[in-house]
């Protein structure tokens, strides 16, 4: 079973690979109870700044599947919430800068 130490292994070393450290170092990153079931993960903000992302804890069990996820989150943490369409353009060219660097590759 996959624990918060792991989720928060991964997102360091995303970070550091793909986002150049520029995503904060301190954000909190867990498994956790989502509040609507039709959603995977969610990233919070509050004025502007993301406070955390969280996995739903159903997929503890999936760690492809969570690396998935968390990137996507990843890129909502890089293009932050200025945009009224939650997947706009920015974050479509951001996922296409990480389908390029090959971010993916090995989840897949």
């Amino acid at each position: 079973m996959l624990t918060d130490k792991w989720l928060r292994r991964s997102y360091v070393g995303y970070n550091r690979e793909y986002f150049h450290d520029t995503l904060p170092a301190k954000l909190k990153v867990c498994f956790g109870v989502m509040g609507d079931k039709r959603h995977a993960a969610v990233t919070y903000f509050v004025e502007g700044q993301a406070i955390e992302i969280r996995i739903d804890k159903s997929l503890r069990g999936l760690g492809r599947y969570s690396k998935i996820v968390l990137l996507h989150e990843m890129m909502h943490v890089s293009v932050g919430n200025r945009e009224k369409q939650y997947h706009g353009p920015m974050w479509r060219k951001e996922r296409k800068r990480l389908l390029d660097a090959g971010a993916f590759t090995s989840l897949i």
